[in-house]
């Protein structure tokens, strides 16, 4: 026991795992990074604490240098965990901006007259979810009125010049198995029907999440067995061109959902939801909601 805190091998164990910790950090594995750092300290803490029981040193010079050690690692340690936690703000800030820079793209590729979306080939290929494992799919969805003033007037369809739509959507992992960097996003879009038919809008919405996924590997989640969790989507500011539309039925409110998954082999799925209504040309009450 002597032996494996001595003060070589604790600079060896530690730079070790701060080196995995930095290193991990760079992929955007977060808790990993934090895992690291952590054992880091926790391993220097027992190699200060076997130095202070086999010194020669007075009582109270090995008191006074151990505490100066061990504030010195609890100091590090707070800086480490507050640096990582500010690289995984950043990276959800980034996520964030591309969500929105998305969105925009998704919001004028719909609007082209006529569509004329040609689909990846790779998105018609169905996805085999092994047996045994686990699977995240979509469960609930809830407009979410920010203000309790503004609930009868919204639900009634009374809405305005740049307001924004929200989504509040629930999803659940209903497998047998854990499942690892889980990822959702959402959007409210107000297109022509006509123009841009529900397949169509499965298949730049998927195309979408399949790029976020790539980019963002690794900020999501683990999600157990029978776990959920939710998010949201939201519209663009409405204009009152969209309100006209949406008034006069040209236009519809469209809520795509989507998100992707990994397993314990690092394979990948997705999920789609999309669906239309047509509040706010009636009350909310009274709306219909259809799978797109």
């Amino acid at each position: 026991m002597e032996w494996l805190f001595s003060w070589e091998v604790t600079s060896v164990i530690v730079g070790i795992l701060v080196g995995v910790g930095i290193g991990v950090l760079a992929m955007n594995d977060f808790k990993i990074a934090k895992v690291c750092f952590g054992g880091a300290a926790a391993y220097a803490i027992g190699g200060v604490r076997m130095w202070e029981a086999h010194d020669t040193l007075s009582t109270v010079q090995q008191v006074g240098l151990g505490s100066i050690a061990l504030c010195l690692i609890f100091l590090l340690l707070v800086a480490a965990f507050r640096y990582t936690d500010r690289k995984e703000g950043e990276k959800k800030q980034e996520r964030q901006l591309f969500s929105e820079e998305f969105a925009k793209m998704v919001v004028e590729e719909l609007k082209k007259a006529g569509g004329g979306i040609e689909p990846p080939k790779e998105l018609e290929d169905p996805q085999v979810i092994p047996p045994g494992e686990g699977f995240v799919q979509f469960e609930n969805r809830s407009i979410v009125i920010e203000r309790e003033e503004d609930a009868k007037r919204i639900t009634e369809g009374d809405l305005r010049v740049g307001e924004i739509i929200k989504v509040k959507f629930t999803i659940a992992n209903r497998g047998q198995r854990p499942v690892h960097d889980c990822q959702s996003w959402g959007h409210v879009v107000c297109v022509d029907p006509a123009k841009n038919p529900g397949k169509q809008l499965r298949e730049v919405w998927l195309r979408g999440i399949k790029v976020g996924y790539e980019q963002f590997k690794k900020s999501g989640n683990d999600l157990g067995v029978g776990k959920e969790e939710f998010n949201f989507g939201q519209s663009t500011p409405l204009t009152k061109e969209e309100l006209d539309g949406l008034k006069n039925g040209s236009l519809r409110v469209h809520v795509l959902l989507g998100g992707a998954w990994s397993d314990a082999k690092g394979n990948r799925f997705y999920w789609t939801n999309a669906e239309w209504t047509n509040w706010p040309q009636v009350p909310f009450a009274q709306s219909l909601w259809k799978g797109a």
